[in-house]
């Protein structure tokens, strides 16, 4: 409390020699008071103020100001609760002799409005970019302005990229507080890719031939004729599951299966037909029948049989498409006579013959300097050490353009890395998303074809580290100003592991 000392002197006129009676009053009133806004109307102070006499320590009475005109009044001590206005007010406390004090009182708003965003909004992706996605209004209260206008961003409908954006909703008063709140948009892919299977195929098979195998030239190329189509993955992975032979006479499904990026996946079947070759000289009269045999000798003791049991296929057939080649990755055979593996590439097209890639007893493969673009058939086959061959494990692979350079996908690194990619077209930006598991810990949009990964990053308001683990990049290139949120197709994914040194 301030307290301001009025001494007043009451001088008594009088004749010569009279004498003069001193009278001093004390006015009390609390220092210079801040209070923030409870409403438009502005906020309740109580504050206390006093007068007495010094000389008799009673009180005295005193009266203060209000703002609306009115004061507060009593004797000695006064504790009055009144609403002051937005702004400054002085309040003037004074006594019936004359005497006062004075105080001011701020009230201030510096309360940001409450936000309320519209609710988690999940689409379907429509194509590689993501989804033209549309949501509900924000709304904003504020204490002194009452309802506000609130504005999200990204804006309603723009294209939000696959995967989860967060969107900033935010309200700014008259006073110049700004609130905030936050929300999701999540753009999903759970649409199977569309397949198309071949037609079906009745192959005839030469004479003396009773089955037919994977490796045909017909079968073959019936195997790899399979396509498929993704609203959001450019390139599906079409895998067959098909007998192992094909007997003459018979009809047998062989079934195409699709899946994309997120896992969807879908199926489509076609029919192999083999039968005997027509045509020829007809097969000549049966002989007459022959005299009845002399009775059989006792057989001879028991020889071994030739082995004509060809060994089991190889496991963990796998294919990754790459820049102009196909990593082929695969499990050997725990036959104890198994002795290679030869690896057979094909096209689609009829035209190109079959080629022997590798032949060997390793686990993998690359096939390198391949076409862009175009879909290759690899056939495994296991080979035990007398020359039977198993009939096959067989998929297809297409290779294409990967933008994603640096971390190359799969590396093993020890320090936190710059993420490089090759600039596409007229993008002026990029969306980079980085996913530990399921989990997206960073969502960041570079002007340049590099993004510097630091150890430590804040994202959606929370604090990551690069912790050890295989993390999971995409990078999708921005269309015009960023406010558009406008992408075009996805680049890429790779994945990385983070190994620092102990």
């Amino acid at each position: 409390m301030r307290l301001v000392a009025l001494v007043a002197t009451a001088a008594l006129a009088g004749l010569a020699g009279a004498s003069v009676a001193h009278a001093d009053v004390v006015v009390t009133v609390p220092a210079d008071t801040v209070a923030e806004a409870q409403g438009p109307a502005g906020a309740q102070v109580t504050y206390q103020a006093s007068a007495t006499d010094d000389t008799t320590s009673e009180g005295v009475p005193i009266s203060c100001t209000n703002p609306d005109g009115s004061t507060s009044d009593g004797v000695g001590t006064i504790q009055p609760t009144v609403v002051f206005p937005l702004g400054a007010t002085t309040v003037t406390c004074s006594t019936p002799s004359g005497k006062s004090a004075s105080f001011t009182v701020t009230v201030q708003d510096t309360t940001p409005p409450a936000v309320t965003p519209p609710p988690p909004v999940t689409a379907e992706a429509t194509g590689p970019s993501g989804a033209v996605v549309s949501y509900g209004a924000a709304s904003a209260s504020d204490l002194v302005d009452g309802s506000v206008a609130a504005n999200c961003a990204p804006a309603s409908g723009s294209t939000f990229p696959l995967g989860s954006t967060t969107l900033t909703c935010s309200a700014t008063d008259s006073a110049g507080n700004t609130g905030s709140a936050t929300t999701t948009v999540l753009v999903q892919d759970t649409t199977p890719p569309v397949v198309r299977p071949p037609a079906d195929i009745t192959v005839s098979a030469p004479e003396s031939v009773g089955s037919l195998g994977p490796t045909d030239a017909t079968i073959a190329a019936f195997l790899a004729g399979a396509t498929a189509t993704d609203t959001v993955d450019p390139h599906p992975t079409i895998t067959v599951a098909g007998p192992t032979s094909y007997p003459v006479g018979t009809s047998r499904r062989v079934t195409f299966t699709a899946t994309d990026h997120s896992g969807n996946s879908a199926s489509a079947t076609a029919t192999v037909t083999v039968v005997a070759s027509s045509g020829g000289t007809p097969p000549p009269p049966p002989s007459p029948p022959s005299p009845p045999p002399p009775p059989p000798s006792p057989p001879p003791p028991p020889t071994g049989r030739p082995d004509r049991t060809p060994p089991a296929e190889a496991s963990a057939f796998k294919l990754k498409a790459g820049d102009h080649r196909v990593v082929v990755t695969w499990s050997l055979p725990k036959d104890a006579d198994f002795d290679h593996v030869v690896l057979v590439r094909s096209t689609t097209s009829t035209k190109q013959a079959q080629k022997v890639v590798y032949t060997g007893r390793g686990r993998s493969f690359i096939d390198r300097k391949l076409s862009n673009n175009v879909t290759f058939r690899y056939t495994l086959t296991t080979v035990d050490r007398v020359g039977n061959r198993s009939d096959g494990v067989s998929a297809t692979a297409r290779p294409h353009t990967i933008y994603l350079v640096k971390p190359a996908d799969g590396a093993r690194i020890g320090k936190p890395p710059t993420l490089l990619w090759i600039p596409k077209g007229k993008a002026l930006y990029y969306n980079v998303q980085l996913f530990r598991g399921s989990t997206k810990v960073l969502s960041a949009w570079p002007s340049q074809n590099k993004f510097v990964l630091r150890s430590t990053w804040k994202y959606n308001g929370h604090r990551y580290r690069l912790r050890p683990g295989t993390y999971r990049w995409y990078v999708w290139p921005g269309i015009g100003a960023r406010r558009y949120a406008k992408y075009g197709k996805l680049l890429g994914q790779n994945t990385f592991t983070y190994a620092p040194a102990v």
